[in-house]
């Protein structure tokens, strides 16, 4: 970017890399006759930004490095220069010069890298004061295009840990497909085929939906002990086997399995189906031997690990780009709804339980400062509804200070 530039004389054979340290600090101590340009880098991914630079300037012979990166584009930098470009890729380093290798051997013959980095200010001058000068250039300017850069399949993440709540348990299926696809880890298997799989995937859904389309799975557990427990713990109201547990609470039965290993394309549509039927079948049993009038609560399934196979990515792939209309519907948050208005110069934020009950409220002019008093308590359970209290905050804040009315759009 422009503002991360300072110009100095265009025929000088030095430019001068300060990385994330304030270029100014240099600009006011050395003379602009003696060199070229001074810029930041603040990211290892601008490198690519430096050498096209570089290339059209063959009167540059050196490049100074000065200041402290906040990332690893020094050591990233110091080893392009010293080892090359190897597969596209600094060495041993997820980087990608989108450069042809045959220029970048053109800047490491004819430019000398000079790290100062831990030198003052007055040391960088010295030294451009022993270097600089106007040479002939070492070749012709060069004018080059970005190679093709391709798209990671697997965007970074923390590879253990996500929670999809969603309201319909087809939905949930198709969300859980898209977040491995997106995020799960390449992996080949002994059969030398790869999957892609995600560690400890929490998925909750209130209802079954009609559209689930597969063989109940997990139906050949014997409901007889769980009953058993269940009436013999009134207090804890808990039972388990084989990984499923049911829990009795505000008189619903709840439902929970822990799978170590599932196939997610093949089989979780069986495991929701199944567990639905297993906790009817407990709940109508526990109405009818206890008098109850217990109804169906939630179910979840907490897969250690979640996995697709590669034969069924492509089918996958299909499947989830023609169902977009369930990947990007929003839920109801359960944990509660926000209400935002503007009273006595001011803005109100309330936070409602589903039931409309108030559970908190908070008021300020600073929407950033209300955002941040909110997020802090969690009280969410969507990334979306994070972004949407964000995003009418704002609009409340402007509309404070402009003196209009305040309208809260639908989520």
């Amino acid at each position: 970017m422009l503002k991360d530039i300072h110009v100095g004389n265009e025929n000088a054979n030095i430019a001068i890399c300060t990385f994330w340290s304030d270029k100014e600090q240099l600009v006011k101590e050395l003379d602009s006759k003696q060199y070229a340009i001074i810029g930041n880098l603040y990211s290892s991914n601008g490198i690519n930004f430096l050498l096209q630079t570089l290339l059209r300037n063959p009167d540059i012979k050196y490049l100074v490095l000065w200041g402290s990166s906040l990332v690893s584009s020094d050591l990233h930098l110091l080893n392009l220069w010293e080892r090359g470009v190897q597969d596209g890729f600094i060495p041993d380093t997820k980087i990608r010069i989108l450069i042809e290798k045959q220029y970048i051997d053109i800047l490491r013959k004819n430019v000398q890298l000079i790290d100062l980095q831990k030198q003052s200010a007055d040391q960088v001058a010295a030294k451009l004061k022993e270097i600089s000068g106007e040479e002939k250039p070492y070749g012709k300017p060069i004018e080059i295009n970005f190679l093709h850069e391709s798209k990671v399949s697997t965007i970074p993440s923390q590879v253990s840990g996500h929670y999809l709540y969603e309201e319909d348990a087809y939905a949930a299926w198709l969300k859980a497909l898209n977040y491995v696809m997106n995020f799960g880890v390449e992996k080949i298997t002994e059969k030398k085929y790869y999957n892609k799989e995600y560690l400890n995937l929490l998925i909750t859904v209130p209802k079954i939906s009609k559209k689930l389309n597969a063989k109940a799975s997990l139906l050949e557990l014997d409901i007889a002990p769980i009953l058993s427990e269940l009436e013999k713990n009134p207090y804890s109201h808990r039972a388990s086997a084989a990984g499923i547990t049911f829990t009795i609470i505000h008189d619903k039965v709840m439902v929970s399995y822990e799978g170590k290993s599932v196939e997610l394309y093949k089989e979780l549509q069986g495991i929701l189906l199944g567990l639905e039927q297993l906790q009817k079948k407990v709940c109508e049993r526990l109405n009818k031997e206890l008098g109850t009038t217990y109804g169906l609560g939630s179910i979840t399934v907490h897969i250690v690990n979640a996995y697709i196979e590669e034969k069924d990515w492509d089918k996958v792939y299909v499947l989830v780009k023609d169902s977009k209309a369930y990947i990007e519907r929003l839920n109801l948050d359960p944990k509660g709804n926000y209400i935002i208005f503007i009273e006595n110069k001011k803005i109100v934020v309330e936070y409602r339980s589903i039931e409309g009950e108030l559970i908190e409220k908070f008021s300020g002019t600073n929407g950033q400062k209300l955002y941040k008093k909110i997020a802090s308590a969690d009280f969410f359970s969507f990334h979306a509804h994070a972004a949407y209290l964000g995003y009418e905050l704002g609009k409340a804040e402007s509309c404070l200070k402009k003196g209009e009315a305040f309208r809260q759009d639908e989520a």
